[in-house]
């Protein structure tokens, strides 16, 4: 009579094991599901920057030190059918008090939106802020001011292709000097469904090691019968 209440209570043990290994493998293959969105080639999003606020960058010229690294542009994405509205922060003590002065209300520089590499808008609104912070740093002086600049473009006209999202980016470029600087956004983000190959490898693996600390449980257990 033992070993027959043994034996039942052994058979329990493992159903209830094969039932602990379906509901892991439930588990495992919908812990992707529903959060990942698949890109297929010629799809469009608009483009949204993330992060919105970027640092200057030089790309090369006679006078590279004009602007100071503090100097930033942010895109105001107050609205998806506004204008293209670029906030500006340009920060100069440049050796040459007359080039730094300019610089920072952008006299004698081109300026362009560059889209993409076909696409590019000269901004129909300047509008220079009338403060001008002025710091005396040893013999030189800095200075610091905001511009706002007005795109003839919406935002939600700006559309980048999802597929090699990683290679794309927005640029506001400044040309003057004989010297190039410019600000680039990148879009933020998007997920991208993980190929069923790897779903199952992942699936897969994740079975296993339930498998072997079930199966471990198991074994420990019944060694209590013993």
């Amino acid at each position: 009579m033992a070993g027959n209440s043994k034996k039942t209570i052994v058979i329990i043990i493992f159903l209830a094991f094969y039932f602990c290994i379906s509901i892991g493998y439930f588990s495992c293959s919908t812990t992707k599901e529903g959060k990942k969105e698949k890109v297929k080639a010629g799809e469009y999003m608009q483009f949204t920057p993330e992060p919105t606020k970027v640092n200057i960058q030089c790309f090369g010229g006679r006078y590279p030190q004009i602007f100071n690294p503090e100097s930033e542009a942010e895109w105001i994405t107050t609205s998806s059918n506004g204008m293209v509205t670029i906030k500006l922060v340009l920060d100069s003590n440049f050796p040459d008090m007359s080039i730094a002065y300019d610089s920072v209300r952008l006299r004698n520089f081109d300026i362009n939106l560059l889209v993409n590499e076909n696409t590019q808008f000269k901004p129909v609104q300047i509008i220079v802020d009338k403060e001008l912070k002025e710091t005396q740093e040893g013999t030189l002086i800095r200075f610091r001011r905001n511009i706002e600049l007005f795109f003839p473009i919406l935002a939600s006209q700006i559309m980048v292709p999802k597929e090699g999202l990683e290679n794309t980016s927005v640029s506001l470029l400044i040309r003057g000097y004989d010297t190039s600087f410019g600000f680039i956004w990148k879009p933020k983000a998007i997920e991208v469904e993980t190929p069923i190959s790897m779903k199952i490898g992942e699936g897969k693996k994740c079975i296993s090691e339930k498998i072997r600390k079930t199966h471990k449980s198991v074994l420990s257990w019944t060694h209590t019968f013993d």
